[in-house]
């Protein structure tokens, strides 16, 4: 998605996270959040929740009644509604209820998901597309049929090479991860950009031939192959200014933008998000250079309040989604939408009703920064 549309009208609009890292930096080749643990990082943070219009009363205590979650259980979070992966959480009978409830109420969803892999590394791109442009060389892709260089739909192109850089990165990230540890990646040493393009160029090639066997007729290997193909024109480059920060080996450095672009995108609607401790300093310190106006009113509550543990659902439910979508193929999507059972299908519609719901009332409940592909992949999850 590019930008995204400001939206006038009054909502009272709650937020909770899900996998807020707070901060994702390279350590000795590997992120941060992979050491000391043996659990594969998901590369996935949501901020999300429910919505509705600002004079509306919305009786929470129901929800409590039609869940009857046990008595033990202080706080609500997604796992106590649903569990495992994708498939396991469209099973349950709660989360049936959760979204039903919703729906009846006349509540929105809402959510701005975000690839911290993706966003981390696209601005390769397009330093790539920058360089070629002032060389007057058209950026594209190539199939069989297709010239390589191709400008009839220039924003496509670029997609394409971006999703293409980050499919390498996902079949090969530790060699990556390590390959910008040696650049101090994003603080590139002054001078070192061409040699930063030509290992790029490098340490890609050396994965496209040691899956050339098994994956040569493979999506992903065309991909890969267009992304050689536009390198190999880059290797003389000097030049990485979108690239290129002042922070040796920090990926991520805080999450506040994403808090901060809700309250552009709803300037009139009243913001209340679960608090969180590592946020709260820097987006007042935004909200402070911001005309009057310009920005929607917010505060922080903490998570004993109901209806940021509603967001909390919320916000558990479209990560698991996206991982889904990260980790499987087009053609596995597909194949998991016609083999769906009955029940998963119910509350697969039951959601579809929703998004269907609030996307039709404002475009702007939904902010994904993913790869292109994984765009496709909701699509046709959805339709």
């Amino acid at each position: 998605m590019y930008g995204y549309p400001i939206t006038e009208e009054e909502y009272l609009i709650l937020y909770d996270e899900s996998n807020n890292d707070r901060l994702i930096r390279i350590e000795n080749g590997k992120l941060n959040t992979e050491v000391n643990t043996d659990k594969k990082y998901k590369p996935i943070f949501i901020l999300g929740g429910i919505a509705y219009r600002k004079n509306k009363n919305v009786n929470f205590e129901s929800l409590k009644g039609i869940l009857n979650l046990q008595k033990n259980i202080i706080e609500m979070k997604f796992i106590h509604i649903a569990r495992g992966s994708f498939d396991g959480v469209l099973n349950s009978d709660n989360l049936k209820k959760f979204l039903t409830w919703i729906l009846d109420n006349d509540l929105y969803i809402h959510y701005s998901a975000l690839n911290t892999l993706y966003w981390s590394s696209v601005d390769i791109i397009d330093d790539v597309y920058v360089f070629l442009k002032s060389r007057g060389i058209r950026i594209g892709f190539k199939d069989d049929s297709n010239p390589f260089y191709d400008d009839s739909d220039m924003r496509f192109n670029v997609d394409y090479l971006k999703n293409a850089l980050y499919t390498y990165i996902k079949i090969d990230k530790d060699v990556f991860l390590s390959f910008l540890s040696s650049f101090n990646y994003p603080d590139i040493p002054e001078g070192s950009e061409s040699k930063f393009i030509r290992g790029l160029y490098k340490i890609i090639r050396n994965k496209v031939n040691s899956m050339r066997r098994e994956l040569s007729n493979s999506i992903e290997f065309h991909w890969l192959r267009s992304l050689l193909d536009v390198l190999k024109q880059c290797k003389d480059m000097s030049d990485l200014t979108l690239t290129k920060n002042e922070q040796p080996n920090i990926l991520i450095k805080s999450f506040t933008d994403f808090y901060f672009n809700r309250l552009v995108a709803f300037p009139k609607s009243e913001h209340l998000f679960d608090e969180e401790i590592t946020i709260i300093d820097k987006l007042n310190r935004l909200a402070k250079t911001s005309k009057q106006g310009e920005v929607g009113n917010y505060c922080f509550k903490k998570s004993e309040y109901y209806p940021i543990q509603v967001s909390d659902v919320v916000a558990g439910l479209f990560r698991t989604i996206f991982i889904f979508l990260d980790d499987k193929s087009l053609d596995e999507v597909n194949e998991f939408k016609r083999n769906i059972n009955a029940r998963q299908k119910e509350c697969l519609d039951l959601l579809k009703l929703l998004i269907n719901k609030s996307d039709n009332e404002s475009q702007g409940f939904f902010f994904r920064i993913v790869p292109p592909a994984i765009n496709e992949k909701n699509r046709i999850l959805f339709e």
